[in-house]
């Protein structure tokens, strides 16, 4: 991943139909692990190492984008 993308190790990836084995395997072989589904078609997923153009190249895949996770504010915020 590059510039903010390095800075998460997640990522939302959004597919135009629920993943079989096969879109399964091949995530998998550009090192993602789905981790949970939220919906809409839409996996939450960690993702370590590669650019997320090769990710988002596939033709199952709508969208993949990182994930940030919520910082909590300063209390005096």
């Amino acid at each position: 991943m590059s510039g903010d993308d390095k800075d998460t190790r997640f990522l939302l990836l959004q597919v135009k139909s629920k993943l079989d084995a096969q879109q399964q395997a091949q995530l998998e072989h550009l090192g993602v692990e789905v981790l949970q589904v939220v919906p809409g078609h839409t996996y939450l997923c960690r993702f370590d190492v590669g650019e997320l153009t090769q990710v988002r190249s596939l033709d199952f895949v709508t969208w993949a984008n990182p994930f940030m996770k919520p910082r909590k504010a300063a209390r005096n915020f």
